[in-house]
């Protein structure tokens, strides 16, 4: 996968790799900055941080280094990006992508001439880790999944 931050309770950031461990042998999760100290929980349940993200895939691509398909079950590099669906495409699924009738409207660029600030991640439901978040909940300000 891709390298990943997440935001903790104290509103710092950690990295995604040592967060897992972190979750995986102790019983709550502190802060690398604060020192602030977060129950377990779920590691879906950390957003990501979606600014550092940006960042690194825009590193990544002006380094001129991979980005995995986020389509293909391969993970063959990435040279398009469609904003509609917001995932990064190989050659491959991006001709599918162009073909297929519920898509073959859709823009796609190629990646290094995406800018910074309109590269995304999907975001993924921390109870249904296979669904995108797809709304915000006023009420109960929480993003939220169709599921």
């Amino acid at each position: 996968g891709r390298c990943e931050s997440k935001v903790l309770s104290c509103l710092h950031s950690s990295c995604g790799s040592c967060l897992e461990e972190c979750l995986r042998s102790a019983d709550e999760v502190r802060c690398p900055i604060c020192d602030s100290r977060t129950e377990q929980q779920s590691y879906h349940k950390f957003l990501c941080n979606f600014a550092v993200h940006q960042g690194i895939d825009r590193s990544f691509i002006d380094e001129q280094r991979s980005i995995a398909c986020d389509e293909c079950v391969e993970a063959c590099s990435a040279v398009t990006y469609c904003s509609q669906c917001v995932r990064s495409l190989c050659c491959e699924c991006s001709d599918h992508h162009r073909r297929s009738k519920s898509t073959s409207g859709h823009c796609l660029t190629e990646l290094q001439q995406q800018q910074e600030h309109l590269m995304h991640r999907a975001a993924f439901c921390a109870v249904h880790v296979d669904q995108k978040y797809e709304f915000f909940c006023e009420t109960c300000e929480k993003l939220c999944c169709r599921t």
